[in-house]
């Protein structure tokens, strides 16, 4: 009797073809393979655990922290120095705290180019953020929702994330709680304020916990020095 196969292991004409196409499609005994740049953290340790060995461009990063001022902001002044530098604008929305022109200043971030939003309605930070990100001349913005009932929700993340794809920016935004998570975001991390004398003379660094990352089931923790 002739051996018939099993029609459902047997290949379709063409998807092997399309899988190595389009790399938004994988298959599922494999990991996702990460498509478009990304910018350098300045932290080669970060670097080394993130998917591309950086932040993603053209996507959307949550950073998750219950306390604020523990260096949540320096951790991206590196990569802020390095878009104003060719020429890119970072704009800031709904900061907390003013930011300090000094500190800007001494890590070579072009003022001229950090642009801050305060505005009174949610809706009309959302709407900022989206112009911005899909204007080819932001390299990124970064953004506090805080914790106002429907701001950033899930939907309105999915058009930023469009948005930055657009503009090919990122999207940094900062969140209060591990309720408020977008599933668009491509990378989650969460910072954690830590403080060893023994090991550092100023004895303050922060741990950083990869929650989500496109790209890799691993979820590792780094220490950043200041």
């Amino acid at each position: 009797m002739e051996e018939i196969g099993n029609p459902a292991l047997t290949p379709f004409p063409g998807v092997t073809e399309l899988l190595r196409s389009v790399p938004r499609l994988w298959r599922g005994n494999r990991l996702p393979v990460v498509a478009g740049p990304t910018c350098p953290t300045g932290f080669p340790e970060l670097d080394r655990e993130l998917p591309g060995g950086g932040w993603p461009t053209g996507a959307v990063v949550e950073f998750l922290g219950d306390t604020g001022g523990i260096g949540e902001l320096r951790l991206l002044l590196p990569a802020l120095q390095r878009m104003t530098q060719v020429g890119n604008h970072v704009l800031l929305i709904q900061p907390p705290h003013v930011p300090n022109a000094v500190v800007l200043q001494r890590a070579g971030i072009q003022l001229n180019r950090v642009l801050v939003a305060q505005p009174e309605h949610e809706q009309d930070a959302l709407w900022i953020a989206e112009q911005a990100l899909c204007n080819p001349g932001c390299g990124a913005v970064l953004a506090w929702p805080g914790s106002r009932r429907g701001g950033f929700n899930d939907e309105r993340v999915r058009r930023l994330q469009v948005a930055a794809e657009d503009g090919q920016s990122t999207l940094f935004l900062y969140r209060t709680g591990r309720h408020q998570v977008s599933q668009w975001a491509a990378l989650r991390l969460e910072l954690l304020p830590v403080s060893n004398e023994a090991m550092r003379p100023s004895g303050a660094f922060l741990q950083v916990s990869v929650l989500k990352a496109v790209g890799t089931h691993r979820r590792p923790q780094v220490q950043i020095f200041f």
